[in-house]
């Protein structure tokens, strides 16, 4: 079965249009991001795209196409949630990986160290089925609007939620590929 999505990059508008189309995407820094270092892509709508970075920016849409096996879906797979929350929970509190973790990263545990480990844990002889993905898509609790279900419920649908997708660098290439330039509009007219 095939995992399909569009994604939205954005970066600084440095470079010229052809510099930048040559470039894109860029991988992003190796440290604290969401969900490790990779390529990033807002999911499904430029919405989030435009809200990123408050500066000069160009955005570019992309096709992100891979086998759904690989792809950990904290978005729209109810049974990928379960399974990432055991993951987390062999960091916490005496898990079989607290104390690697630990020596690694301190105390505290965050999203960005756990795919991270897992992530270098893949590098070592006899450990590459240890996170198998290609890519993540997560979300996190930013959305545009809430309106309750009903009168009697403190339930909310919260619409235009925030979701993120980073792809491993090694994968890019099989992928992810270039569509097109939609902001800003003298980039998107000569695509």
């Amino acid at each position: 079965m095939v995992f399909n999505v569009t994604g939205y990059h954005t970066c600084k508008a440095m470079g010229g249009i052809q510099h930048i189309r040559k470039s894109v995407p860029f991988l992003s820094l190796p440290n604290n991001q969401w969900l490790g270092q990779g390529y990033y892509f807002w999911t499904d709508d430029a919405y989030w795209a435009r809200d990123w970075l408050n500066q000069p920016k160009v955005i570019s849409e992309f096709t992100i196409e891979l086998d759904k096996t690989k792809v950990l879906d904290l978005v729209g797979d109810v049974k990928h949630q379960i399974l990432f929350n055991d993951i987390c929970s062999l960091f916490k509190d005496g898990g079989i990986y607290q104390e690697a973790y630990s020596e690694k990263y301190g105390g505290d545990i965050f999203i960005t160290h756990i795919f991270s480990w897992l992530r270098d844990e893949c590098k070592i002889p006899g450990e590459e089925n240890l996170f198998p993905y290609w890519a993540v898509r997560a979300k996190d609790k930013r959305f545009v609007s809430k309106f309750p279900f009903h009168e009697k419920g403190r339930e909310e649908l919260l619409l235009v939620e925030r979701h993120q997708m980073c792809v491993y660098s090694e994968y890019k290439d099989q992928i992810v590929k270039f569509e097109k330039f939609v902001h800003p509009s003298h980039f998107a007219e000569h695509a």
